[in-house]
């Protein structure tokens, strides 16, 4: 371990003086000069005391580093934008199976009692003001029945 260690540091070591060498050497432009017989040349190191002109070679590097920087933000951006569309898509198809899930659950319990208040060997009770348990009178029985009913016809197709 500790040996590994020690060629990791050097070798780091050379890759950051690597781009420190290689950074200026980048942004370097190019020159364009003539020669005393007449001859243009084009260069990234300026000849010594002669005139030079800068050529413009287009993009500069910056200028592409940026707009690869500009892409790669997009791309995150896109995908960002992908990853919580399917999160939200996920959650609500999450909420409506649980939602549908109540809605069976609701509907089989209006069932069981509407089963419960047609029966006439049962005798259904309610809760009254009190809270104490009352029989229910005809009356309400068939309004507790309607009720079911419609909660059925409405929720429960």
């Amino acid at each position: 371990m500790r040996t590994a260690a020690r060629f990791r540091r050097p070798a780091a070591l050379a890759g950051c003086l690597a781009l420190l060498v290689a950074g200026p050497a980048a942004h370097a432009g190019v020159y364009k000069w003539t020669d005393a017989q007449g001859r243009v040349h084009y260069s990234d190191v300026p000849p010594p005391q002669q005139p030079v002109q800068t050529v413009n070679t287009g993009r500069s590097q910056e200028a592409e580093a940026a707009q690869a920087r500009k892409a790669l933000a997009d791309k995150l951006l896109e995908s960002e934008l992908k990853r919580r569309q399917a999160q939200e898509q996920e959650e609500g198809r999450r909420l409506d199976e649980q939602a549908q899930r109540k809605r069976a659950e609701s509907c089989r319990q209006a069932r069981e009692q509407l089963a419960l208040l047609q029966r006439s060997d049962v005798r259904p009770l309610r809760v009254d003001a009190d809270g104490r348990r009352q029989p229910m009178s005809a009356a309400e029985r068939e309004a507790a029945v309607a009720e079911r009913q419609r909660f059925l016809e409405q929720h429960c197709r």
